[in-house]
């Protein structure tokens, strides 16, 4: 069984979010920042109320109720910052591109940007789907994406898990 897509910026940067919320490593340095900032903010807004600067006691405290509520969305665009700088460096130009996708008892071959492999079933660890999007899971942090709009995808991830689970 075949597909053919296009993977473009948005399927790259849904997968290194998707990392981040739930790799174990990142969701410990997430948390690491956004308590640690703003516990940070939170104690220097009291030290200084505490030593009568009320004006920056209070813009430190609110500093940290916002920093507590915003971080999630400070760290989504951040990511997706980056991304985006990798890809006018020119150092995303391998990842995405036109891909041509083929299932058989072998594995999973991949075309791509001129570049062929082959990924054996037994690496597969996972297959799920996020946000129309399906990875198949090589490690917590690398996956083979394969966007659902593409015509005949839907039918190739559930062969692929139909491999993957014999």
């Amino acid at each position: 069984m075949k597909v053919e897509f296009d993977l473009e910026f948005e399927d790259w940067a849904l997968f290194v979010i998707h990392v981040s919320r739930t790799d174990p490593a990142s969701i410990r340095l997430g948390r690491l920042f956004r308590y640690g900032f703003g516990g940070a903010y939170m104690a220097f807004g009291i030290y200084a109320l505490t030593a009568a600067m009320y004006f920056a006691g209070v813009a430190m405290i609110l500093l940290a109720f916002a920093w507590l509520v915003l971080y999630p969305r400070i760290t989504v665009a951040r990511v997706v910052k980056q991304l985006r700088k990798k890809l006018s460096a020119g150092e995303a130009d391998h990842l995405l591109g036109h891909y041509l996708m083929e299932a058989d008892e072998e594995g999973l071959k991949a075309s791509a940007n001129g570049a062929h492999s082959l990924i054996p079933w037994n690496l597969i660890t996972q297959t799920f789907e996020v946000e129309e999007r399906a990875m198949l899971h090589l490690s917590p942090v690398k996956a083979v994406i394969i966007p659902l709009r593409a015509e005949g995808a839907r039918e190739f991830v559930v062969a692929c898990q139909g491999y993957i689970d014999s």
